[in-house]
């Protein structure tokens, strides 16, 4: 581990120097915006677990996904205050976790051997567009990543001992992954059926049979305790089942094609397949013997697994695949073994390898130096962001306010007031409320005068004394 130990200082600093303008500045992309408030509610009592609340007038009931995230967030915000950068520190979090868990997967596959090459591994994994995107946009997949990591860890584990034991523990940290984001986490059931295909061991179909039948068993029991001891879980996630899959399925359509996941993935893995590309390009003329392609092509099967259901639907997105990226890079690094390890040994007996690991310290150190410079900064809805806080200057907190219908749509807008300063916007007509937020390019509403604010895309408007 001292040898390999620079090449993982490097994969952190790369890391840590793509997610740098964007994880501790202000501004989210909207989903995370939205889980973030949701949970700084739930942390100051406003809305329940299983029921939870985004604003007064935007989804006071909300069952649009299963709650475990967002509650888990909460005690974030319990235990550290209010500040913009909490809901950023549990979403990096839920990365440094995930990345112990695949460590873990690396070691349970090939035991100590693991430790000098895996860092390949999380290379592949962190060059995906798609994972420094969702560090820091607080995704609910972010944290579904985390247990859907270690359940795998631990059908790994039960296949060489303690079954009952480890498929138990696998099942509950699935169970709580389908509490994260729902049924798109069921897809490591399929790991009993990919080792069966193609397991070095040649696993008879009794086996696959008991595997997959304790994995779903021990699954599925939790869910029937959760409904017994806990009536409203069973409301809260019917009304999620109904809108979002059910919903999804029939009503909504946000893709052209049926093959538009593929597409992303295909597109999502490109760096990867570069980089592997490269590797076995620079050793072609070299004879390797691989005797983990049939581990490398479970590892790929499960991430299928978790990518060509979606097609059901023609409600998709990127990062509904998010956690499905873990397993796609621990296959192609198990691909290329044999050449990473002859590239590995070769770069540790070079005289420069000793500068190489300076070098490393001073990569981390400016990626750390790149995070604090943009810490606190506006990156992303900078315009949107500076008219927010310079009406927060007027509006009391917990408020309600009037907001133009045309802006009814706009979901961060909500998002932002309800997470600074528990403000949620009206877009109903005629406006009946103190303040009024209006789009510049739309005249003053009646029985209101224009505030003193200068905005940059909003008017602030207060109403008139009758």
């Amino acid at each position: 581990m001292r040898k390999a130990f620079p090449f993982y200082i490097v994969v952190i600093a790369i890391f840590l120097g793509i997610v740098s303008p964007h994880l501790f500045s202000e501004g989210m992309f909207m989903d995370g915006l939205l889980y973030a408030t949701i949970a700084h509610n739930l942390a100051h009592g406003i809305g329940s677990f299983w029921d939870l609340h985004l604003t007064q007038t935007l989804y006071p009931h909300f069952h649009e996904h299963p709650p475990l995230a967002m509650g888990m967030q909460s005690l974030f915000f319990r235990l550290f205050g209010d500040a913009f950068w909490i809901e950023r520190l549990y979403s990096v979090l839920t990365f440094a976790i995930t990345g112990i868990g695949l460590f873990k997967i690396g070691k349970e596959v090939l035991g100590k051997e693991a430790i000098n090459t895996f860092w390949v591994a999380l290379l592949f994994w962190i060059t995906v567009p798609l994972v420094t995107w969702s560090a820091s946009n607080n995704m609910l997949e972010n944290t579904m990543m985390v247990f859907i990591v270690f359940s795998v860890l631990h059908t790994l584990k039960a296949q060489k001992k303690a079954p009952l034991f480890n498929y138990a523990l696998a099942s509950i940290l699935l169970f709580f992954a389908v509490l994260t984001k729902g049924v798109v986490a069921l897809f490591p059931l399929s790991i009993p059926f990919w080792t069966m295909i193609f397991s070095p061991q040649k696993e008879k179909v009794k086996e696959f049979i008991i595997n997959t039948f304790l994995y779903t068993f021990f699954t599925l029991i939790p869910f029937v305790f959760l409904f017994v001891l806990i009536p409203e879980s069973k409301e809260s996630l019917w009304q999620y089942v109904q809108k979002q899959i059910v919903g999804s399925i029939n009503n909504v359509q946000t893709v052209s094609t049926r093959f538009y996941i593929i597409g992303v993935l295909f597109q999502e893995l490109l760096p990867m397949l570069i980089i592997g590309g490269i590797v076995y390009y620079a050793t072609k003329k070299i004879t390797f013997q691989n005797s983990y392609n049939k581990t490398a092509y479970i590892f790929i099967a499960l991430g299928l697994s978790g990518v060509l259901p979606i097609m059901v639907s023609l409600k998709q997105s990127g990062f509904y695949i998010l956690a499905t990226f873990p397993f796609f890079a621990i296959g192609f690094w198990l691909l290329i073994y044999p050449q990473v390890v002859y590239i590995y040994h070769k770069m540790i007996s070079q005289s420069y390898f000793k500068q190489f690991k300076i070098l490393s310290y001073i990569l981390l150190c400016i990626a750390v130096t790149m995070n604090t410079f943009y810490f606190g900064t506006l990156q992303k809805d900078k315009e949107k962001l500076t008219d927010v806080k310079k009406t927060l200057e007027k509006i009391p907190p917990y408020s309600i306010i009037s907001l133009d219908p045309n802006l009814v749509d706009r979901w961060d807008l909500h998002g932002y007031y309800q997470r600074y300063a528990f403000i949620s916007l009206d877009a109903q007509e005629p406006f009946r409320h103190q303040f009024a937020l209006v789009n510049k390019k739309y005249e003053m509403p009646e029985n209101y005068k224009q505030d003193t604010l200068t905005l940059k895309q909003y008017n602030l408007y207060i109403k008139k004394d009758d």
